[in-house]
Formats: C-alpha cells, structure tokens, sequence
C-alpha cells in the first residue's frame, strides 16, 4: 500500500515549472516584439524612399514638359513672324507680281460695260 503524502515542496515547483513555461512564452514573444519595431520601422522607411523617387520622377517628366512647352511656344512665335511677313501688303504685292505676272491695276484698264449691252439669258 502506498500512501500519497503531501509533499508542499512538490507542489510549489510544480506551481514554478507552469509559471516558468508561461514566462518562457512571454520571453518568445518579447523576442517577435523586439523584432517587430525594427521591422516595423524598414517599412516606413522604405515608403518614404519610394514617395521620394515618386517626387523626384514627377518632377523630370514636369521639368520635361515645360522645356516642350518652351520649345512650342518659341516655334509658335516663329510661325506668327513668318505668317504677318508673307501677309503683309507688300509681300502679297511681291509675289503676285513675281509669281503670277501681275501688275497694279491703273483706272486705264478698268472697262465698264453700259446697262444696255448687258443681256439676260433668259
């Protein structure tokens, strides 16, 4: 026959391995919460790098943009200078009479027809 006896010294150590094994979890996680900052933290940091090239990339293709705008606006110019010189009265007078053999019409080569000789087809 065996008797159990109490043993109090059994009982507490049993009592120190449960609370050993709960600290040894809690020891587990401070080494996942000790990991989760840094981890956090080369998250953030990498957004940041990422909005800065984002930045950085807009600004080229805005800079870009503005030097077409420039370029435009310069050939736009050259264009205006161009059209308001061939348009001017003495150019059209120039190039008609250049291109085309015309010469400035004097009163002595204007003819009127009189209302009588003017037939209706009817």
């Amino acid at each position: 026959m065996s008797t159990q006896f109490y043993n109090p010294t059994l009982v507490q150590r049993d009592w120190f391995e449960s609370q050993s094994s709960s600290v040894r979890r809690a020891k587990g996680n401070t080494k996942n919460s000790k990991l989760v900052l840094p981890i956090l933290l080369f998250v953030v940091l990498l957004a940041q790098v990422w909005v800065r090239i984002t930045i950085l990339n807009s600004s080229y293709e805005l800079e870009q943009m503005r030097q077409t705008v420039l370029h435009n606006d310069e050939r736009l110019r050259a264009t205006r200078l161009s059209w308001s010189m061939k348009s001017s009265p003495s150019a059209v007078k120039q190039r008609a009479k250049k291109t085309l053999n015309m010469i400035p019409l004097t009163p002595q080569f204007i003819r009127s027809i009189p209302e009588a000789e003017y037939v209706h087809a009817e």
